[in-house]
């Protein structure tokens, strides 16, 4: 455990995590929410034309049902693109990160371990922890780590997780 928490706050590992975090944030697809605003635009011209027709009709209840129809969908929408943007911004964020603030990231990951009890460690570092190989002869010892990309901004992987650090 010394080892690994040693590891996570090397340059080196530093270094690596910084450029797969500014990798995974410079895959995904630029302006998100662009194809949402053009539907709520969209919307917006719909409800237009029916609120025209209301004014005309004798019965305008199924001209006002369908206004409330188009204002969920519109609702939806707008919540879709504060998310989208949201997630831009972080990417955005991530980006531009550096490896001074990864490095205090990481620190103070490490300062969090060390609290809790050790019951729990094993759970901790499997997103870390690609796996472990010991040498029965020499009984040297060698931690293979990965990076796991946050899939809630919408980064994969395509090749899955890789080794950080060279056996």
């Amino acid at each position: 455990m010394e080892q690994l928490l040693a590891d996570i706050i090397s340059p080196e590992f530093v270094s690596k995590v910084t450029q797969a975090t500014k990798e995974a944030a410079s895959a995904c697809l630029e302006g998100p929410a662009a194809a949402r605003r053009l539907e709520v635009a969209n919307i917006n011209k719909q409800i237009s034309k029916v609120m025209d027709l209301v004014v005309k009709l004798i019965n305008p209840d199924p001209a006002l049902k369908k206004i409330n129809e188009l204002e969920t969908q519109r609702k939806t929408l707008e919540d879709q693109i504060a998310r989208l943007e949201l997630e831009e911004s972080m990417r955005s964020a991530l980006a531009n990160i550096t490896e001074a603030q990864v490095s205090g990231i990481l620190k103070n990951f490490t300062e969090n371990f060390r609290s809790i009890p050790k019951e729990r460690w094993k759970e901790s570092i499997k997103p870390l922890v690609e796996h472990i190989v010991l040498d029965p002869e020499t009984l040297d010892c060698c931690i293979h780590y990965r990076i796991a990309v946050d899939d809630r901004l919408g980064m994969a992987s395509p090749r899955g997780f890789e080794p950080l650090l060279p056996p």
